[in-house]
This record gives structure tokens, sequence and C-alpha cells, in this order.
């Protein structure tokens, strides 16, 4: 079983809070209102620089943006309609 994600995770100098999730997707909302909607990403269990790391859920990428994961400014409304839609 895969390491959840955090219920806070800090990225692009943002704190994001868990707002909703399945084990498919998730929506996370900062304190300034910017949402991110995303398909959830596992990565396997590997060994990184002679780390052993579990198999894992992934916060998206900025390459993710668009394609599996999406931004709204403040319009929960369009990041709910994006959620169901995932």
């Amino acid at each position: 079983m895969a390491q959840k994600l955090e219920n806070i995770v800090h990225t692009n100098d943002r704190d994001y809070h868990l707002v909703k999730r399945t084990d498919t997707k998730a929506m996370y909302q900062s304190d300034d209102g910017i949402i991110e909607v995303f398909k959830i990403e596992i990565l396997p269990e590997q060994e990184i620089y002679g780390t052993l790391y579990p198999e894992r859920e992934k916060y998206p990428h900025s390459e993710a943006f668009g394609k599996t994961a999406f931004c709204y400014t403040s319009r929960m409304d369009l990041a709910e309609l994006k959620y169901e839609s995932l």
C-alpha cells in the first residue's frame, strides 16, 4: 500500500491544505485561495542515492498541470467541477 500524501504539502512557496480526496484524486487549497485538483500518481518503491523510498503518492509537478492537475484561483465552483470529472 502506497504511503499517502500529507494533509499539508509545502510547494511553490505555499502551504496547501487537503480539502478532500479519494484513492485516485485530491483537492488542496492554499491560505491565499489557490486550489489545486489532480489525479494522484503513485511512485514505485525505489532507491535514490542510497536511500530506500517506499511506494508513495506524489504531489503533481509543474509539467502535470493542464494534463492531470489543474489550478484555480479562488474559484471553488470550477475546482469542484474539475474534481468531479477526474
